[in-house]
């Protein structure tokens, strides 16, 4: 009996320090992922606080990006040699 009690505490002990190191990896990879998903929803909400205040940038003018979430972008265009900040969907 002496022998089972001793061969679990040391297959436990094993089993600890190999899953340890992969636990913080992946701790690690969750953070990361939560992270950007987090920077994307707050790109997401500038640009929807921001739309009801810009132009929709006329078709074939030539834009910068400044940020994007899917199929919308935040881009600088000129428009009579003023530079304007405007949306594109």
């Amino acid at each position: 009996m002496k022998d089972l009690v001793i061969g679990v505490i040391i297959g436990v002990l094993i089993s600890a320090a190999v899953f340890y190191p992969l636990l913080k990896i992946e701790q690690k990879n969750k953070f990361n992922l939560g992270q950007s998903q987090g920077f994307i929803d707050g790109q997401w909400k500038a640009i929807e606080s921001l739309e009801p205040y810009l132009n929709q940038v006329p078709l074939g003018q030539e834009v910068t990006i400044l940020f994007s979430v899917k199929t919308s972008d935040i881009v600088v265009y000129e428009e009579s040699g003023v530079k304007v900040i405007g949306l594109r969907k």
